[in-house]
């Protein structure tokens, strides 16, 4: 019979945060082409919370949140994104996507549902990071 292991990271995925705004740490990043091929997308693969950025709480210090991507189909997205980054985007900017690595911002995770299942979603409002 087969042997399941649970990891800490395992454990902490598991668990869903009470909606807010957090400070998180992006911890890498990539980017693949669509399924279609006609556009790219720019993921950023792994995140981590650091505390909530309203209250300062670390109940969910550590947990990691669910992949969230851009499409170069519609690149006024990003705009809110890099803003919270301190980027300042002007017709022609020319940015490195792997460059958002290892940044920190504040993002708003909520609850959402996929496949019947309840899980954490980043819903696309961001802040900058708290001087440190």
């Amino acid at each position: 019979m087969s042997v399941i292991q649970f990891s800490k990271k395992d454990m902490l995925r598991s668990q869903i945060v009470t909606p807010s705004n957090y400070l998180v740490t992006i911890n890498t990043v990539s980017e693949a082409m669509s399924k279609d091929g006609k556009s790219k997308n720019y993921i950023i693969d792994d995140a981590e919370i650091i505390k909530d950025a309203d209250n300062g709480s670390t109940q969910f210090a550590g947990v990691p949140l669910p992949f969230w991507t851009f499409n170069s189909k519609r690149p006024d997205f990003m705009i809110p994104f890099f803003a919270a980054l301190g980027v300042t985007i002007e017709e022609g900017t020319k940015l490195d996507w792997s460059a958002v690595a290892n940044k920190k911002i504040v993002v708003f995770i909520g609850n959402g549902e996929f496949d019947g299942r309840l899980q954490n979603q980043v819903k696309g409002s961001y802040r900058a990071a708290p001087a440190e």
